[in-house]
């Protein structure tokens, strides 16, 4: 059994510190390239996730499966062409894979990626 690693986000405060953290980044990228779609379609996205879970919110299926962020960081921004970048791009990809998931701090620690399922939230997620 192997566990997946968790790099920025160990429970729900990381998840919601992380998401602060960079729906700022993504609003100042937005501000320093202006008419790329990629910086306000990501801003749009956290600013979504950001209403769907405040007050203890529970996102919907729904709501959950329609954030696409991951695939816009993985065509636009690979290979990233700065270090921040990678990082901002890493960080909404965990931000992404914790939102499609959505469990409770026990859950998220005990995700396996020897289970498939883990691969396919949209399909086989809570």
């Amino acid at each position: 059994m192997s566990i997946v690693q968790h790099r920025f986000i160990q429970n729900r405060d990381d998840f919601f510190r992380v998401l602060a953290e960079e729906l700022v980044r993504a609003q100042r990228f937005e501000a320093e390239v202006p008419g790329l779609p990629l910086f306000s379609s990501l801003r749009r996205q956290l600013e979504a996730i950001t209403q769907w879970t405040a007050d203890g919110r529970q996102p919907t299926k729904d709501e959950r499966r329609s954030i696409q962020m991951g695939p816009l960081i993985v065509r636009e921004l690979n290979p990233a062409p700065t270090d921040e970048l990678e990082d901002f791009g890493s960080r909404i990809q965990e931000l992404e894979f914790y939102l499609k998931h959505w469990r409770d701090d026990a859950g998220w620690q005990s995700l396996d990626d020897g289970d498939y399922e883990i691969f396919f939230p949209d399909d086989h997620a809570p």
